[in-house]
C-alpha cells in the first residue's frame, strides 16, 4: 500500500498533445457512438471532443497541485496540499480482483473515503463516525484488462461521480447512517500499488466532463482503443452544466453539445448572412441573434424550426436537408432550458 502525506512539492505534470488526443478520439468514437447511437452523430460527438479536450486538457495536465504515482518508473509525485471533502482521482488498473483501491482518511480511523472492488462491482464508502456513514455501489459492465477508474467525491454520497473507460456508471445509495453532510480533511491518501500502473490525485471535485477527457488522454498513453467519449457525461449535474452567458472556455457542456449537433446539420445552410449565419455560435451569440431564448423552448426560433420539436411556434420543417435524430433535438433542448 502506498501512502502520500500531504506536503507540497513544485512539479509540473506535463501533458500529451491535444492534437494527439483528438486522433485518438477519431479512432475510437465509433465504439461510444454504436452504445449511444441515439444520443449524437458522430461528427457532432467528434467536434464536441474537440471542444471538450480544448476546454479541459491543459489545465488538468499542468496543475501544480496533482499528486501522482507511475509504477514503471515508482515516481511518487505528492504535490497535493491537504484535501478536503472534495476529491479526485484517476487509475490505471491491471488488477480488478477483489479489494481496497485507494482511500483518504484523517489518520484517525473514522474519517474516511474509500474505494473497493467487490464482486465487479466498484463501492465507496463514505465514514465519519459510527452513526454517519453511507455505501454506494456502482455495478459495471465488466472491467477490460486493462481499466481507465475515474472519481470524484462531494460532501453527499450522491455527489460521486464515476466513470469506468470514461463510461459513466449509474450509483444506488445502499446504506446510509444519520446522513449528514460528509466533512474530512485528509491526511494521508493511500492506494493500493498492487492493482495500479498509474494514479493521480486532484484536491478538488472535478466534473463528469473532465474526468472523460483524463480518461481519454490516459488512454491515448497506455495505447488502450477501449476507453471512449461518453455522451452520458452531457445529461450528469456534475458535467459543468447550468447558465452560461460567454463563449470559448465558459460554455457549459449542454452548450458544447447543442453547438455540435447545430454545426454538424445546420452549417450547410446557415453560413451567411442571407440566410442566418450559425458559424461559431456560442450561447451568447444565439441569444443576440434571437435564435433562442433561455429557459424557453417555445420563443427560441432556433428549437421549434426543427421537425422533432415539441413546442408550438412555427413550421418544423428544419433542417431541410432531412430528418434530424430526436436525441440531437433534445441536445438542443437541454441547452436552453438549461440557460437561467
Amino acid at each position: 500500500m502506498k501512502i502520500f502525506k500531504a506536503r507540497r512539492k513544485n512539479v509540473i505534470f506535463v501533458a500529451t498533445v491535444i492534437s494527439g488526443c483528438l486522433l485518438f478520439l477519431f479512432q475510437n468514437c465509433s465504439k461510444g457512438f454504436e452504445v449511444k447511437e441515439d444520443l449524437l452523430s458522430q461528427g457532432a460527438i467528434l467536434d464536441y471532443g474537440l471542444k471538450l479536450d480544448s476546454q479541459y486538457l491543459s489545465s488538468l495536465t499542468t496543475s501544480d497541485n496533482i499528486s501522482y504515482w507511475q509504477q514503471d518508473s515508482q515516481v511518487l509525485v505528492d504535490n497535493t496540499p491537504a484535501i478536503a471533502t472534495d476529491w479526485s482521482m484517476l487509475a490505471v488498473i491491471t488488477n480488478t480482483a477483489d479489494g481496497d483501491l485507494v482511500s483518504v482518511n484523517s489518520g484517525s480511523g473514522s474519517e474516511e473515503s474509500r474505494m473497493t472492488i467487490s464482486g465487479g462491482k466498484i463501492t465507496l464508502t463514505q465514514i465519519s463516525n459510527a452513526s454517519n456513514y453511507a455505501i454506494s455501489e456502482f455495478p459495471t459492465t465488466g472491467f477490460n484488462p486493462t481499466t481507465i477508474l475515474a472519481f470524484s467525491s462531494g460532501p453527499k454520497i450522491s455527489n460521486a461521480v464515476v466513470l469506468v473507460d470514461g463510461y459513466l456508471q449509474k450509483a444506488s445509495t445502499i446504506s446510509t447512517g444519520t446522513n449528514l453532510d460528509f466533512s474530512l480533511l485528509a491526511k494521508a491518501l493511500e492506494f493500493n500499488s498492487s492493482k495500479v500502473k498509474e494514479i493521480i490525485f486532484y484536491p478538488r471535485a472535478l466534473n463528469a466532463a473532465e474526468l472523460n477527457v483524463m480518461s481519454r488522454h490516459l488512454a491515448l498513453k497506455y495505447n488502450l482503443k477501449t476507453v471512449v467519449l461518453d455522451p452520458a457525461v452531457l445529461d450528469n449535474p456534475s458535467s459543468g452544466g447550468g447558465s452560461s452567458g460567454g463563449g470559448g472556455s465558459g460554455e457549459s457542456a449542454q452548450a458544447l453539445a447543442a453547438v455540435a449537433v447545430i454545426n454538424n446539420r445546420c452549417l450547410s445552410c446557415h453560413s451567411s448572412s442571407n440566410n442566418g449565419d450559425f458559424r461559431s455560435l456560442t450561447t451568447s451569440k444565439a441569444i443576440q441573434k434571437q435564435l433562442i431564448t433561455a429557459g424557453n423552448l417555445a420563443n427560441s426560433k432556433l428549437y421549434y424550426r426543427l421537425s422533432g420539436s415539441s413546442t408550438a411556434g412555427g413550421p418544423k420543417n428544419m433542417p431541410m436537408s432531412g430528418s434530424i435524430p430526436p436525441s440531437e433535438v433534445q441536445a438542443i433542448e437541454a441547452w436552453i432550458l438549461s440557460i437561467q
